[in-house]
């Protein structure tokens, strides 16, 4: 029942109220955490799937049990589920493009390492550095990854190509490319 529920949500440390009509209820949640803590927000949305499934399959009803969430931390949380997937892809694509590019461009899995290395610490870097000053890491702060992506490739690219047109060997081409 809705009451069922609204105690079992207050018993997990958050208030609850619950209202009933003919035909609708409506479960009233303020959570504990704060709007902006994607992790906190994600977990309240799949606790409370989790819970209305229960409800929803305890339902003689069944299937035709809908529920639907508002309110910031609902938006937050969702936008949290769906924007983790399109990271991933989007992130994942990237690399395969940027790894094609530099294949293409160079021709040498040699040269392409040489050429992602500072790519990818740098990378990891600007995350590491992301997290350790706003944790839990933002989609704002994720968003500068793309940034150091898209300069990385191309100072990686102009200084192997500047690497490969010098004259010299070893460590005074390096100081060529880099002067």
């Amino acid at each position: 029942s809705a009451r069922a529920t609204a105690r079992q949500i207050h018993a997990g440390g958050q208030s609850a109220v619950a209202g009933r009509s003919t035909d609708a209820r409506l479960l009233v949640v303020r959570p504990a955490g704060r709007a902006d803590d994607s992790a906190y927000c994600s977990g309240l949305v799949a606790r409370l799937d989790a819970l209305l499934e229960t409800l929803r399959n305890a339902s003689p009803e069944g299937g035709a049990v809908r529920y639907a969430y508002s309110g910031v931390h609902a938006i937050t949380g969702q936008s949290a589920h769906t924007l983790d997937g399109e990271l991933t892809t989007i992130t994942a694509a990237a690399t395969v493009l940027s790894f094609g590019l530099l294949w293409l461009t160079f021709r040498r899995v040699r040269l392409v390492v040489l050429c992602a290395a500072p790519l990818v610490l740098s990378l990891a870097g600007v995350l590491v550095m992301a997290r350790c000053l706003f944790n839990p890491v933002s989609f704002l702060a994720v968003g500068f990854g793309g940034i150091v992506v898209g300069l990385g490739i191309d100072v990686g690219i102009h200084l192997t190509n500047r690497l490969l047109r010098t004259d010299r060997r070893g460590a005074e081409a390096v100081r060529q490319a880099l002067a």
